[in-house]
């Protein structure tokens, strides 16, 4: 009687035994049968109620325990997972604490429409101001533009056929004076001067205004699915 070696399911014989083998081997091939479905599945200690569809439908479900809730951009929800149609046209807010629900204006009303914000300021009241003076400043030579002041002056010199302390104009034989400067007398005292401010009075008015946005954001749509 042949008996093949096999550690798992896949490594057994279905040829084997044959039909002109004895029944002396025949608790062999039970043991090994038994060992090999035993080593491929340790880990079921219960009765499986998949049925064979919904095995094989097992590779293309997103393995998540029962009540997780997921994100899925797709229509239809996959399989093994419920779409959630309770919320709709809402946005996705990320906290760090407990998760809840808020707001009642759906996205595309809030996102995708004109919005035109128009009104009127206030206008009670009067601004007025008393009359004033400003400070008092005095200007320093460099404030003052430059500016000069031109001096005639006829010099003569005496002459001794004259009485002492009488003039006339030099002669040709007169002597040269020289060269002399002449300042002009000061005038002024310096003070500061001052400029009147009148009172102002402006009376009660108001300012409209009128703008339209359109935040017309860019968006993806996605379903809501909580795994069963």
């Amino acid at each position: 009687m042949a008996l093949e070696t096999a550690s798992f399911i896949d490594g057994l014989n279905s040829s084997n035994p044959a039909a002109t083998d004895a029944l002396a081997q025949a608790d062999d091939h039970l043991r090994l049968i038994k060992a090999a479905i035993k080593a491929t599945f340790p880990n079921i200690t219960g009765a499986v109620t998949l049925t064979q569809a919904q095995i094989n439908a097992l590779a293309d479900t997103v393995p998540a325990p029962s009540g997780t809730v997921m994100l899925f951009r797709q229509t239809s929800a996959p399989l093994g997972w419920v779409k959630n149609t309770s919320d709709d046209n809402a946005a996705i807010r990320v906290v760090s604490g407990s998760v809840s629900s808020g707001g009642s204006n759906g996205f595309s009303n809030s996102f995708n429409t004109d919005f035109t914000i128009s009104g009127t300021t206030g206008g009670s009241g009067t601004l007025s101001t008393s009359a004033s003076t400003t400070g008092s400043t005095t200007l320093s030579v460099s404030q003052i533009p430059s500016h000069s002041h031109d001096i005639t002056e006829s010099f003569t010199k005496e002459d001794n056929n004259f009485t002492a302390g009488s003039q006339r104009p030099l002669r040709e034989n007169s002597v040269n004076l020289g060269n002399y400067t002449v300042t002009t007398t000061s005038t002024g005292g310096g003070g500061g001067h001052t400029h009147s401010i009148p009172a102002l009075s402006i009376p009660t008015h108001t300012h409209s205004f009128s703008d339209t946005h359109n935040f017309d954001v860019k968006y993806v749509d996605v379903i809501v699915c909580t795994k069963s």
